[in-house]
């Protein structure tokens, strides 16, 4: 089971992330006192959220083989934002973001529900400068039957995930998608 867990999580990386991020535990530098250009930010972006999924897939994808997907349903509940604060520095911060969130706390707000459409007709990143603020965004999208799990229709979800899922999170909008549906995004605010 574990190998063929190792294999799915493979696979999920090459279709969803594109080219492996670097192995590396060291925080990526960026001193954003200097001048950056749009195409610095977006590869700067990019390179982050790679990370950032990297990070959590590999740490959900433990928490499966280690106790199923409700461990994962309880590993994301408690341990998510964790992760998200490692990937973070000083220099930036990184968030996921849904229009149909479990986590309150990853409600995408109204102009950002506005980029979901146009990552729904096939952009994969953007950037927005305004108000002396940077901020990547990349879309996420349902990578593997495995996301399913946790995420798909009630005939798909694991039982012991949905009841973790219906416990934890009482107004979760975060089920019943399908394979390469967009999930949501990964949001990287550049700070000042």
């Amino acid at each position: 089971m574990k190998h063929i867990l190792a294999l799915i999580y493979g696979v999920f990386m090459l279709f969803s992330c594109g080219d492996a991020p670097e192995k590396t535990d060291e925080k990526p530098i960026v001193n954003t006192q200097q001048k950056f250009s749009k195409d610095d930010y977006l590869r700067m972006g990019d390179s982050i959220s790679l990370r950032a999924q990297s990070k959590l897939v590999t740490h959900l994808m433990s928490a499966i083989n280690s106790g199923g997907y409700a461990s994962a349903v309880k590993y994301c509940s408690l341990e998510a934002g964790n992760i998200m604060d490692t990937v973070s520095t000083e220099f930036f911060t990184v968030s996921r973001i849904s229009d149909r969130n479990r986590n309150p706390n990853n409600a995408a707000s109204a102009s950002e529900k506005e980029l979901f459409k146009s990552f729904e007709r096939g952009t994969l990143d953007t950037l927005i400068v305004a108000n002396d603020e940077t901020i990547y965004y990349k879309s996420i999208r349902i990578g593997m039957d495995v996301c399913l799990k946790c995420h798909g229709t009630a005939e798909e979800i694991d039982k012991y995930a949905l009841e973790r899922i219906n416990k934890t999170y009482p107004n979760d909008k975060a089920i019943g998608y399908s394979n390469a549906e967009l999930r949501g995004a990964w949001k990287v605010v550049f700070n000042k």
